[in-house]
């Protein structure tokens, strides 16, 4: 899968990544 969800910041695409992207969703509060 793919990360998906709000815009993230750029450690959290690496995350997403590391997980072998694995579908991730990520709510980002302001």
């Amino acid at each position: 899968g793919q990360a998906q969800g709000a815009p993230v910041c750029e450690h959290l695409k690496t995350f997403a990544t590391k997980v072998e992207n694995d579908t991730i969703y990520i709510e980002v509060a302001p």
